[in-house]
């Protein structure tokens, strides 16, 4: 849904955008470390009712390395000064990647950040290009009929990926004066068979993206009426969209640095991954969905469910998922760059057959609301409330010495899911946390289900939820927030939990869950 008056998109942007001064100073040359154990909260463990964490020791190893914050964003171009984009929105290791770059400055070069743990730092310089002529590339075309902004740009500088480890990665453009821009990207290991898949929720990202004055909300003017209703991952993201990173440092980046942090064993998708790919999910143990993941086209679900039969846990780290039913479809670049979205029944794909029609997946003729899969409805925006705590002597709370109706202060902002009792999806739902909405007279709940002869699936329902596990140590708060004393420890060690037991093979055969929610819905 559209970000609302307190989403967390508003709530730290702000602080990215306004903070030039401040992230220049904290981004100087110098500011390394390696890795330090003084990010562990009071909670901390690595084992799970008695059983380890599932670790990699290459993630282990990767993470030993010098971090740095020279990755963070210093100089501000002005409008269209410095931006380019990605010619995929991953690729396989050894593969390659082509960037494309137009800036009004003379020259600039490129530095690439694999973004992790690094001893509190967030992120490693993994390659650095050659200085590169700079050029102002020719506008993008637009179909009006559409609002599709699509650019056609010549490679600026291919990119040999046999140096870069599996993972997410910022590309920062800086310029010879001073200029800087972000350009995100994911490489994945396709011969991996590790235990989480952490998953980037791109196509959300290219939902909200402005760039070229269309996006899947508006057009440049704030009409919704003119919205587009196909965007292109062949243009830049927006600058004022997280200095072109979009939702990656502030809805995805916690959870990366905390699940490596942990040295778990993990590999990297982005949900265009799912999409074309998916089927290798089976391969894996678990499927992390980050902080804002709306959109899903018919083949990232039936991927999903396909898993979940299998055995293979997932995990919804946000709120308002799976709400959006898109298509993907190629552009001359490569495959599933156009995006469709008309949130309606006016898609004329829809009129030939119902079923590639893009109104929202609980909405006619689709019908297949998002509980079905995740056991939670997304309701609004506009929470600003404590996390209540429920059941606090079930798996997901163990160890963090919480009791019940425990409040985390104001632990749930924005976008929101609950469990509707007798609603559409399994009735087998556990609740965590059940918090009262109070402007709204709704409730925001932390469920858990398990599917019958197969995985598990957790949903937070809090959109900021991957933000409250920020502790960066040496990362500036006007980047990351920071750790909030009384709420992250606490959602660090439950996240443990749920580290561990995922770890430990499809959830319906470990902890299957136990419906509690009739002692809250009454």
């Amino acid at each position: 849904m559209p970000p609302g008056p307190i989403s967390r998109r508003q709530l730290f942007a702000g602080g990215l955008l306004g903070a030039g001064g401040l992230l220049a100073a904290c981004s100087s040359p110098g500011a390394k470390a390696t890795p330090s154990s003084t990010t562990q909260p009071k909670l901390f463990t690595e084992s799970f009712d008695g059983v380890p964490l599932k670790k990699a020791r290459w993630v282990i190893e990767e993470n030993a390395k010098e971090g740095t914050l020279d990755w963070i964003i210093g100089g501000f171009p002005p409008t269209h000064g410095l931006e380019g984009y990605a010619s995929t929105t991953s690729a396989p290791t050894g593969g390659s990647v082509d960037l494309m770059v137009s800036t009004a400055d003379s020259s600039y070069h490129v530095e690439a950040y694999r973004m992790g743990y690094y001893g509190g730092y967030g992120g490693r310089l993994v390659a650095k290009s050659p200085t590169l002529q700079g050029v102002v590339q020719p506008p993008p075309t637009i179909d009006p009929s559409l609002g599709t902004v699509s650019c056609h740009w010549p490679s600026s500088w291919h990119v040999d990926l046999k140096a870069y480890p599996p993972g997410f990665y910022l590309f920062k453009l800086v310029s010879a004066k001073g200029w800087h821009q972000w350009i995100p990207f994911c490489v994945r290991d396709d011969s991996s068979a590790a235990t989480f898949v952490i998953m980037s929720a791109v196509t959300t990202y290219q939902a909200y993206n402005m760039w070229g004055g269309f996006s899947l909300y508006k057009d440049e003017e704030g009409s919704r009426a003119k919205r587009a209703v196909m965007v292109s991952f062949d243009r830049p993201y927006d600058q004022t969209y997280e200095q072109g990173a979009a939702d990656f440092v502030t809805n995805e980046l916690p959870l990366v640095f905390d699940m490596e942090r942990l040295g778990l064993d993990t590999t990297y998708w982005t949900d265009i991954d799912l999409h074309l790919h998916g089927g290798d999910l089976t391969k894996h143990g678990a499927l992390m969905s980050l902080g804002h993941d709306e959109y899903w086209s018919r083949e990232m679900r039936d991927n999903a469910e396909s898993a979940l039969s299998a055995g293979v846990n997932l995990a919804f780290l946000g709120a308002n998922a799976i709400y959006r039913k898109i298509r993907l479809s190629p552009s001359l670049t490569g495959p599933a760059r156009l995006e469709t979205n008309y949130k309606d029944d006016t898609d004329p794909a829809g009129k030939v057959n119902p079923a590639n029609g893009t109104s929202n997946w609980g909405s006619p003729p689709v019908n297949e609301p998002e509980s079905l899969l995740t056991g939670s409805t997304y309701v609004s925006v506009g929470a600003n409330d404590d996390l209540v705590v429920a059941d606090p002597a079930g798996w997901w709370w163990q160890g963090a010495g919480v009791t019940e109706a425990q409040h985390l202060h104001l632990a749930v902002q924005g976008e929101y899911n609950r469990f509707i009792p007798g609603g559409p999806g399994p009735q087998n739902v556990q609740l965590f946390g059940h918090s009262p909405i109070t402007r709204q007279g709704s409730f925001s709940d932390i469920t858990y289900l398990t599917r019958a002869g197969g995985g598990g699936v957790f949903s937070c329902g809090i959109a900021n939820f991957v933000a409250l596990l920020a502790d960066p140590t040496h990362i500036p708060t006007a980047v990351l927030p920071g750790p909030t004393p009384t709420v992250t420890p606490i959602l660090q060690r439950a996240m443990v939990n749920l580290y561990g037991l995922y770890g430990r093979g499809p959830a319906s055969k470990t902890v299957p869950s136990q419906a509690n929610w009739q002692q809250y819905y009454r």
